[in-house]
């Protein structure tokens, strides 16, 4: 153990990664950077997981916390490797950021799995939809049973008042249909019985009977309360009704009810009990179930999670559950009705508000309506109680109970409590609002850094041609074209990392006008032509079959996306060729031309194509790192979908690979068969191509660094023009515009947009506004979205951007020029 561990922390052989290459010291704010990203990497992914943790331990029944303990180790386990990273530029134990790694793969994959492993139970949590329907089912249940209620109170009642007026009947004239009848003589002890008294009792007839005969078929539970019903009715002169168990012959158990009353002699002395028997099993029966009924009703109101109120007509709450108690923060039940009863009176400091947090009228409240028995339906409202300090937010649906003749006996309110979900929907707007305040701050650090780049660079590929134009010796020669090859390489990671955020921000734009395939073949061939040839590789075009002549497009990006495409076949194709294959789709549903890029590179496996489409992902068949962003396929793809077509890929390893761009191409009129060597002869055309003149033309170039006054004046002096420079604004508008009034005679304004004192943007307008009405060149480092909209709106005919490409300056001023 001791020598593994050892042998990890062994930097033998292993070279600080400041003496990789001899980049690193001629670059060392790379290194840095390096450094300073890891470390701040590894910040970040320390702070992360503890306040995981934090959370964890102090949030209680939160879900899945397995799941989030191997997030939060796997967060941990990446930021040591950042820290070990960060470390190998002085102590390069790569056998030890080897091992972190692995640790943060296996982490990875378990956190995987254990997700895996709770997405099933995931997919069981209900949406707010089914719990609503639930609730408005539970509400129905309740209602219903409410009704059942109400209809076996009413029947009770009624059966009462019938027994009660039968008795009566019964004591008076001793008659009653299957009541029994007995007649006990106190002084003799002698007893009769009528026929129903034996069937009531199930004794036959024929059985004699004494005092003793009723009180021994009574059950022994019950015997000393029919005793005391018999005292006190020789007592009082009368007994009131009793009900008893009794076990007649068979064994059968039923409920008798009982009623006496005294006959005295002319003595007043107690002479005879008259008493009737009546069967109330079925009425003790019927109530045994209306008490389960009830018991089970209340059992399932107090475990509602949403609240129920009943009120009665006199404004008292029979019925509060356990729900409803809680949301009003009472204890105990009688502080829940003098809680109740505030918002009923409007009293105790109690507030409403509704849902958009205005105070809500007093006679609007859920239970001040609840009062006048006035149904509602899903009322929002907040509740505040001040002096429980408690506020909640909840809906309320308010239904009445009434009789047969209309009369409201029992209202029921229920209440949802949202609190939670109006939290929640505070903390997404809140969200929301970071994630638009994020964006802003991205759109801005993106035309900064566009600014901030691409400034230098004009200077430096400027410079650059300028130079190569002037020196003869080759190494000198190759020397500059690395400059100019690498600050383009530059460039393109700039324009690729604009166009994603663009992209993914949905305000990259595309067009769809007439446009040639063949011609946008055309050019890039001729593009691409001179890398291929740079790489001994041959670039082959092909057109398979007829090709329309024009389609509805944008050149531009379907132009971008072909020049990708065909790029990454160059930078992975080591010897053979590439390919591009252009053919016309007519029997889809919809016409399309299909690109394909075919290339003789090493290929991949194809379970790891998709990778290939993701950002800032980069896969060979070696597993090595490519020059690049890996965002050129991101982007491609996006490209084609926003042109409505697909980018597919198929490769095969040591065979190659096969990118197949296809786009709708809209309605096809004309269809026309290519020429290979047309297109040859056309890209040989398009690179001998003699740039525009300027001879006799005055043009103001107004920029605040000198070195792109320099450069720009170059390429227009080489044109043929004369040049004037001002280093500002302001500068711009005194050369153009003097003291007379009148203009000076230039016949254009190359004018930079970004200038200290008075920028592009005013200048542009102040020289309108004073009648200058020569083209104005607008030229500016800013890349995003709408900057070219801005120049034009502030009077630019046509824009620019930085680096400055000198054939495409003068083409646009002697384009512009030329119209006027």
């Amino acid at each position: 153990m001791i020598e593994f561990l050892l042998r990890l922390f062994d930097t033998a052989g292993f070279p600080p990664r400041w003496q990789c290459g001899i980049a690193w010291s001629e670059n060392p704010e790379i290194g840095w950077l390096h450094i300073g990203s890891d470390l701040a990497v590894f910040g970040a992914y320390c702070a992360i997981p503890i306040a995981l943790a934090f959370l964890l331990r102090h949030l209680r029944g939160f879900p899945f916390p397995m799941v989030m303990w191997l997030f939060v180790a796997f967060i941990f386990s990446c930021g040591m490797t950042h820290l070990i990273d960060a470390g190998l530029f002085y102590w390069p134990a790569y056998r030890l950021s080897a091992l972190a790694r692995f640790i943060t793969a296996v982490i990875s994959w378990a956190t995987v799995i254990a997700m895996c492993r709770v997405l099933p139970e995931t997919l069981t949590f209900r949406s707010r939809k089914e719990l609503e329907q639930e609730i408005a089912a539970r509400t129905r249940e309740f209602q219903e049973a409410n009704r059942q209620l109400q209809k076996e109170i009413a029947e009770r009642r009624r059966i009462e008042e019938s027994w009660r007026e039968t008795a009566g009947r019964l004591r008076l004239a001793l008659h009653a249909g299957r009541m029994g009848a007995w007649d006990w003589n106190v002084q003799t002890g002698d007893t009769t019985w009528d026929e129903t008294e034996f069937d009531v009792c199930g004794l036959d007839p024929s059985t004699a009977v004494d005092e003793r005969t009723l009180i021994n078929l009574i059950h022994p539970d019950d015997v000393d309360v029919f005793r005391q019903q018999l005292n006190s009715c020789i007592e009082g002169g009368s007994g009131d009704e009793l009900q008893v168990r009794i076990v007649p012959p068979n064994g059968n158990v039923r409920w008798i009810s009982n009623e006496c009353t005294l006959v005295r002699d002319e003595n007043g002395n107690p002479l005879r009990v008259i008493g009737v028997n009546y069967d109330v099993t079925e009425q003790r029966e019927a109530e045994l179930h209306l008490r389960e009924r009830t018991a089970e009703l209340e059992a399932i109101l107090d475990h509602m999670g949403d609240g129920v109120i009943v009120q009665d007509s006199a404004g008292g709450f029979p019925k509060v559950n356990r729900a409803a108690i809680e949301m009003y923060g009472c204890g105990t039940l009688a502080e829940t009705h003098a809680a109740l009863r505030h918002f009923q009176r409007g009293s105790g400091g109690v507030r409403v508000l509704d849902e958009n947090g205005d105070e809500m009228p007093f006679e609007m409240w859920p239970l001040r309506r609840a009062h006048r028995f006035e149904a509602f339906e899903k009322i929002e409202a907040t509740i505040i109680v001040p002096d429980r300090e408690r506020t909640w937010t909840g809906v309320f649906t308010g239904v009445p109970i009434v009789d047969d003749d209309g009369s409201g006996t029992l209202f029921i309110v229920t209440i949802q409590d949202i609190s939670g979900r109006k939290a929640y929907e505070s903390e997404l707007q809140e969200a929301r609002e970071d994630a638009v305040r994020a964006n802003q701050s991205k759109s801005t650090f993106l035309a900064h850094t566009s600014h901030e780049i691409r400034t230098p660079m004009t200077a430096i590929i400027g410079y650059a041609d300028i130079l190569a134009s002037a020196l003869d010796n080759r190494e000198q020669l190759e020397c500059v074209a690395t400059i100019r090859r690498n600050s383009e390489f530059l460039l393109e990671i700039i324009n690729d990392i604009l166009d994603l955020s663009k992209i993914e921000a949905g305000r990259l734009e595309v067009e769809q006008e007439p446009c040639s395939p063949v011609a946008i073949v055309h050019s890039v061939h001729s593009l691409m032509r001179i890398r291929a040839t740079e790489n001994d590789l041959e670039l082959v075009t092909e057109f398979d079959g007829p090709i329309p002549s024009r389609i509805q497009s944008d050149s531009v990006r379907l132009r971008q996306i072909l020049v990708n495409l065909v790029g990454n076949a160059l930078k992975f194709t080591t010897e053979g060729s590439i390919r591009l294959r252009t053919t016309f789709d007519a029997d889809g549903p919809e016409p399309a031309i299909c690109f394909d890029v075919i290339d003789t590179g090493p290929g991949i496996e194809a379970a790891r194509i998709e990778q290939m489409f993701e950002p800032f992902v980069q896969i060979d068949a070696t597993n090595h790192l490519a020059e690049g962003t890996g965002l050129g396929l991101t982007i491609s793809r996006r490209l084609a979908e926003l042109l409505g077509g697909t980018l597919t890929a198929t490769s095969e390893p040591g065979v190659g690979s096969t990118f197949t761009l296809r786009i709708v191409t809209g309605p096809v009129d004309e269809l026309s068969v290519v020429d290979v060597n047309d297109v040859h002869e056309l890209a040989e055309l398009q690179v001998g191509r003699v740039g525009a003149r300027l001879d006799g033309r005055r043009v103001l170039v107004v920029d605040d660094r000198r070195d792109i006054q320099l450069l720009a004046r170059h390429f227009l002096i080489e044109a043929g023009a004369e040049v004037i420079t001002a280093a500002n604004g302001q500068e711009a508008v005194d050369l153009a515009c003097n003291e007379n009034g009148t203009l000076p005679e230039f016949d254009a304004v190359v004018m930079d947009m970004q200038m200290p004192v008075l920028d592009g943007f005013e200048a542009t307008k102040v020289l309108r506004a004073r009648g200058f009405d020569q083209p104005v060149i607008a030229v500016t480092a800013g890349a995003m979205q709408g900057d070219r909209d801005e120049c034009l709106k502030a009077g630019c005919n046509a824009y620019l951007t930085k680096p400055i490409d000198g054939v495409e300056l003068v083409r646009l001023v002697a384009r512009h020029v030329d119209d006027c």
